[in-house]
């Protein structure tokens, strides 16, 4: 569960998280997006995952993908980072996104301005890698002999 900062392992975050929320203290019709970025990433904000069109809390699966979810787990040795979850709420309107807009740096306020949107609800977890990478594999180990010799 993701709550004030914790700490969470890369277990913890492999897969899309299962969210909900309650949207009983707004207008009906409302739509929805969730994004969550990594505000510690080393070229600036990068934006992890993205879903819109969510139409109920209780079925946020539902809603469109706009960027699928990437893990939120740092590499080794890059220290801390923050991954932070914004539900925005996007109105009546629908948002129609190109996955591209998660190859560079993200800018929160500037998706915010561009479509309109409220920011409604923010939570984030930490986590940080302590875990060296495996060697890369050379496809020699174990005493395997190159069928290429002599080229």
């Amino acid at each position: 569960m993701v709550h004030r900062g914790n700490m969470l392992s890369s277990e913890q975050v492999s897969s899309e998280p299962k969210v909900s929320f309650p949207t009983d203290r707004t207008d009906a019709g409302s739509k929805w997006a969730l994004a969550m970025v990594d505000a510690d990433a080393a070229n600036g904000p990068k934006l992890h995952w993205l879903k819109t069109n969510i139409e109920s809390g209780e079925n946020v699966s539902a809603g469109d993908i706009a960027v699928p979810y990437s893990a939120g787990f740092p590499e080794f040795n890059d220290g801390v980072h923050r991954y932070v979850f914004v539900l925005l709420n996007q109105g009546g309107t629908t948002l129609n996104l190109d996955s591209s807009i998660a190859d560079t740096a993200f800018s929160l306020t500037d998706f915010i301005s561009q479509h309109n949107l409220v920011a409604n609800g923010l939570a984030f977890h930490r986590a940080e890698s302590d875990v060296e990478p495996p060697a890369k594999s050379t496809g020699r180990e174990g005493g395997e002999q190159s069928r290429y010799t002599n080229l």
